[in-house]
């Protein structure tokens, strides 16, 4: 068999014809003589347009397309991330995704990123924060000494309390973290809190602290605060504090079993659950209604509209109150009834002294408030209030329903204006009153006193124009 090298070998190629060079070289010669110059190319006007080759066209179509394709794939697999850092000045509030919200003390650092799909990871190097969470994709901040898991709640995280150059006693879990490196206070829904040394799911109303080298440990607020002359406590604190969660399944039970059989089936996410809101959002006291344990979507429904349900002991305005009637009802001791009648005188001055503070920083007299009574001095101070700030007591209904509702932080230190807090003071009465007599009677006997009727004897709804115009019962 004859090899390619041996074919090769044998394979004779034929001359070129005869004259084939010269007649190659006078054809280039002629072709370079009729085609312009190269800049003559760009500048014409006129004549057969330059065209590339077909090949090259179809080429570079395909490659187009191609490109094209994959910009599409491209953008429609693309997931939106958002990211960001933050060392707050003051006290700030941020937007982390579609469902949660921070609000930053000064001091604070923050960073945070959500993916397209909601899951969030925050972390939190330094300061106090308020975060509010819907439920729905993982949440979690971590902080140098623990991370915590979240689902759909609202909760404070403070690391390292004591580094503070200006640091607030406005709440319990501040006064409870002295020597802590990590206060975790949860007011509703449920969180975990995880370190090198353990891990502890906190409940509604509860404190968590994590120091050096020791597992996170368990603090009751309300314990916490009996050892203080001074309870280090915000309005949230007294409006949703464990005084609340401790006997909450109480008051639930005691709400369901006056509430009609088909109310207490009805859920917020059925269609009679949205009847239920918008008959129990705007008053006080119907069936099935609590003015003490509103449904979540209740809140959020007075929220929105600055709405706010209030009751008030007959201590605000009477020193020395009949309560009789709610003695027998609940079965108080002897001593107990003691009790109840010395915190309400104590409440009464207590009152006094605030409104006569009040009264001297809107310009009034000391000696002329000095002889009015609690409820004189109360006209008197919402006079000055409304000649001052016309909009103090609206604005103090949308601090306090959004303060309700989980929406941001109590106000704290010289936040409020002497108007507002006028207006404040007054929508909060019942729950500061129930706070000093659980400092006599413990938190569930002092929450039973309250539930035993939903609320004190006086019972009131204020609305806002926006909403209700302006109409208020109570």
């Amino acid at each position: 068999m004859t090899s390619e090298h041996d074919a090769y070998a044998v394979w004779q190629v034929e001359g070129a014809p005869p004259g084939f060079a010269d007649r190659t070289l006078q054809t280039i010669a002629q072709r370079q003589a009729r085609t312009p110059a190269a800049s003559d190319r760009f500048t014409r006007t006129t004549g057969r347009p330059h065209r590339r080759p077909r090949s090259t066209v179809w080429l570079w179509s395909v490659a187009i397309g191609v490109a094209a394709a994959l910009v599409i794939v491209a953008l429609a697999g693309r997931v939106t991330v958002q990211t960001g850092e933050l060392v707050a000045s003051a006290r700030t509030t941020v937007e982390l995704g579609e469902r949660a919200i921070a609000v930053l003390e000064a001091g604070t650092e923050l960073e945070w990123r959500i993916e397209g799909d909601g899951t969030a990871r925050v972390r939190q190097a330094s300061g106090r924060t308020f975060y509010r969470v819907e439920p729905g994709r993982p949440f979690e901040v971590s902080t140098p000494h623990a991370k915590i898991s979240v689902l759909g709640t609202s909760f404070e995280v403070e690391v390292d309390p004591m580094d503070r150059k200006a640091k607030s006693v406005a709440t319990a879990a501040a006064a409870a973290g002295v020597g802590a490196l990590l206060v975790v206070t949860l007011y509703e829904g449920r969180v975990v809190i995880a370190s090198d040394h353990g891990d502890m799911e906190l409940s509604p109303g509860e404190v968590a602290e994590v120091r050096g080298g020791r597992p996170p440990e368990r603090r009751s607020r309300v314990d916490e605060a009996s050892d203080h002359e001074t309870p280090a406590r915000n309005e949230l604190d007294a409006l949703r504090s464990d005084l609340r969660a401790a006997r909450a399944e109480l008051a639930r039970a005691k709400s369901q079993a006056h509430a009609p059989a088909e109310a207490r089936s009805e859920t917020a996410d059925s269609p009679a659950g949205h009847d239920d809101v918008e008959r129990c959002w705007a008053g006080v006291g119907q069936d099935g209604c609590s003015l003490l344990e509103p449904s979540q979507a209740v809140l959020d429904r007075r929220a929105d509209c600055g709405a706010v349900a209030y009751d008030q002991p007959d201590a605000l305005y009477e020193p020395n109150p009949d309560l009789s009637d709610l003695a027998e009802l609940t079965g108080l001791s002897p001593t107990e009834r003691q009790q109840l009648q010395e915190t309400s005188q104590e409440f009464h001055n207590d009152t006094h002294a605030r409104l006569l503070d009040l009264y001297a920083k809107l310009g009034g007299e000391l000696k002329v408030g000095q002889e009015l009574s609690n409820r004189g001095l109360t006209a008197e101070v919402g006079r000055l209030a409304e000649g001052r700030d016309p909009n103090a007591r609206l604005s103090a209904q949308d601090i306090l329903s959004a303060t309700l509702a989980g929406r941001r932080p109590p106000p704290t230190g010289d936040e409020l204006s002497p108007g507002q807090q006028h207006w404040y003071d007054l929508l909060t009465a019942g729950d500061r009153f129930e706070r000093a007599l659980a400092e006599r009677l413990g938190a569930a006997r002092a929450f039973e006193v309250h539930t035993a009727k939903n609320g004190w004897a006086s019972k009131g709804f204020t609305g806002s124009p926006r909403c209700l115009g302006d109409q208020e019962d109570g």
